[in-house]
Parts: C-alpha cells; sequence; structure tokens
C-alpha cells in the first residue's frame, strides 16, 4: 500500500526544518485527512493518544504535528506553534505510548524531532497506512478518519476493515523466559485475518549463537548452530488462531538478535527481527520488528544500548533482505552497512 504522506513540501520527512513546519502551517491552518494539529499535552492522554493514531492507521495514514495549538484546544484561529523542553517527550516514550495502547501494533509508525534551537523542539507522529486493519484504541473502540476528524467506525466499516485483508497475516510470537544462562524461548504462529492460511512455516534464524530445539511431543533434544525451518504437523492455521511451532533454549547471558520469516502458500513471506535481552530479576526487554518497515523504530530506540557487533549484526540482516549481500565479499558489506547507518542516522 502507497504511503502518501511520508513528505511535506517535496521534502522527506526526516529532512524537514523548524522553518519547513512555520510555512507549511501558515499555507496549511486546517486539518485535513492526512495532517492533525496537537499540543505537547495530547501525549499525556494515552487514550486520545491511541484514538488518533488508530484513525490514521485505519485510514489512509497521516501525520500528527505535535506542538502545535489548533482551534480546539484553547487556541484561536489561525493555529500557533508551541515548542518543548521537556524531555519526557522523548521518541522512545512516544513510541511506547503508540505500542501499548493500539491493537494490534502498527507496524512502521515512526517518530521525527524537529529543533528549533539547542533546548526547544517539535516532533511529527507519521503514521502509514496498514495492511492489517482494523485497528483497535484503548477505549477498545475502531476510529478512521473523515475529512479532519477521528470518527468511531460502525458495524459495518469494521467488518469491511476485516474482511479487507487480502493473505494471511501470520505473526510469530511465543514466551520468553530465563534461567540462569539459559534463555527458553516459545514460538507460536498467529494468524491475525479471517484467511485461512495452508502450509505454513516458521523459519529462525540465529546469529552466532548456538541453540537447542526441544520437541513437545517427546523432549528429544536437536542441536542447530545457525538456521531451522519448521512446517507444522497442523498444515492450516484457520483466521484468528495460534498454533503452537516449537521451543528453544539458547545459552548465553548476553542480549542476541534473531531473524524469523513466516510464510504459507499463497502469499509472500514476511521477515522479522527479534532483539532478546533476558535479565536474570525476570525483566526482560524483547522487541520485535518487521524488517521491511519497522527497522528504522529499532535503531533509533537501541542503537545507544547495543554493542558494535550487535550493531553489525542489525545491519546485516537488514541488508540480506534487500540485496544479494551473503556472497559479496567482506570490503562490499562493510560499504553497504556504512550506508544504511548513515541512512538511519538521518
Amino acid at each position: 500500500m502507497k504511503d502518501n504522506s511520508l513528505e511535506l513540501f517535496g521534502k522527506r520527512l526526516n529532512q524537514l526544518t523548524f522553518n519547513d513546519i512555520e510555512e507549511y502551517i501558515r499555507l496549511n491552518p486546517n486539518e485535513n485527512l492526512h495532517t492533525e494539529y496537537k499540543n505537547f499535552e495530547f501525549l499525556d492522554n494515552a487514550e486520545k493518544v491511541s484514538k488518533a493514531v488508530s484513525a490514521f492507521a485505519n485510514s489512509d495514514g497521516g501525520n500528527i504535528i505535535v506542538g502545535v495549538n489548533s482551534p480546539g484546544q484553547g487556541q484561536s484561529f489561525p493555529p500557533t506553534i508551541k515548542c518543548t523542553s521537556d524531555k519526557k517527550y522523548s521518541q522512545d516514550r512516544i513510541l511506547q505510548i503508540i505500542t501499548d495502547n493500539v491493537q494490534p501494533v502498527i507496524l512502521g509508525v515512526k517518530i521525527y524531532t524537529i529543533p528549533k534551537d539547542e533546548s526547544q523542539w517539535i516532533c511529527i507522529i507519521h503514521i502509514p497506512p496498514s495492511n492489517n486493519i482494523p485497528h483497535m484504541s484503548k477505549d477498545n473502540r475502531y476510529y478512521h478518519r473523515i475529512e479532519s476528524r477521528n470518527v468511531p467506525m460502525d458495524h459495518y466499516h469494521v467488518l469491511r476493515a476485516f474482511n479487507s485483508k487480502e493473505y494471511p497475516a501470520l505473526e510469530p510470537i511465543g514466551p520468553v523466559s530465563r534461567e540462569g544462562d539459559i534463555v527458553h524461548l516459545g514460538f507460536i504462529l498467529s494468524n491475525d485475518s479471517f484467511k485461512i492460511c495452508k502450509w505454513p512455516f516458521l523459519k529462525v534464524q540465529f546469529y552466532s549463537i548456538p541453540f537447542k530445539i526441544t520437541s513437545k511431543s517427546d523432549n528429544s533434544v536437536v542441536s542447530f548452530e545457525d538456521a531451522v525451518q519448521f512446517s507444522p504437523s497442523d498444515k492450516v492455521i484457520y483466521g484468528h488462531s495460534t498454533i503452537n511451532v516449537f521451543e528453544c533454549e539458547v545459552e548465553s547471558n548476553k542480549p542476541f538478535i534473531i531473524k524469523i520469516s513466516t510464510g504459507g502458500d499463497g502469499f509472500d513471506s514476511r521477515v522479522y527481527g527479534v532483539y532478546i535481552n533476558c535479565q536474570s530479576d525476570g525483566n526482560n526487554d524483547v522487541f520485535k520488528f518487521d524488517i521491511s518497515s519497522g527497522a528504522e523504530e529499532f535503531w533509533i530506540k537501541y542503537r545507544s544500548k547495543i554493542s558494535e557487533k550487535m550493531k553489525t549484526t542489525f545491519l546485516d540482516i537488514i541488508a540480506e533482505s534487500h540485496t544479494p549481500y551473503l556472497s559479496l565479499p567482506e570490503e562490499s558489506k562493510q560499504t553497504i552497512r556504512d550506508e544504511l547507518e548513515k541512512e538511519f542516522d538521518k
């Protein structure tokens, strides 16, 4: 699905300056199907955030420009910019609010911070049109955009949204726990659509970490050092149902990344990256991202937290998905990794 709201003024969102935003608001004082203005206090209300974000995802996507007092928010016409310097409005926190309060998770949401000076900024929440509609708000209702408003969807529109999915939406999910240096992982395929998926499969790629596959039927253990593909004994996953695929153990006291591919008969496979950092105290940091649309989100959140080796692993995963990467010499691979890093850092 084409994303028509990735640009303003002919510029990519990550290239916009504060002056660009001022000029855009001057020329476009009214909100519209793809643009909404909000002040930063808006972000303190998770229910309002989830309504707005889910409405854009359930429609044609769009941008919420945060840091603008618009009519209806105690502001007379035309709207004016009101920046923030409060660090609680960080990219990570905004993404967390959205992830925690919209179901299912919207893939590809991005937060762009646009500085006015060294201490003040505004931001843009970019919501792409979703292939996995409808998305539900925190108040357990579904919303969509009608002109400049976020309106509850009636029964007909909700049913039509569910039936609009053209292919089974398989996602890997599962429990994660740790015991000593052993991390226990469970892999479950979830079909989040009404369509039946025939001949499903799940392929897991571990990077530089040996792992053991435990059979659920007889508790037998098989060790692997690279990758393994599973086709569940159930040859069909019905709509809105899940099946257990396998369990495995990883011996590691450090964070690691795995790549998961899912697919089935009649539709293209999807590729995910999963960052796993299991703490001995039970606090687990698990972050799943779609390779095609969520890689930048992972980079923004974790680039300052992960090792150089893990950064290389992450960039390798992304590069493998877009180029004939594996057969290239190391020097060429490094060039591609450098280019990807520059793109993510824009």
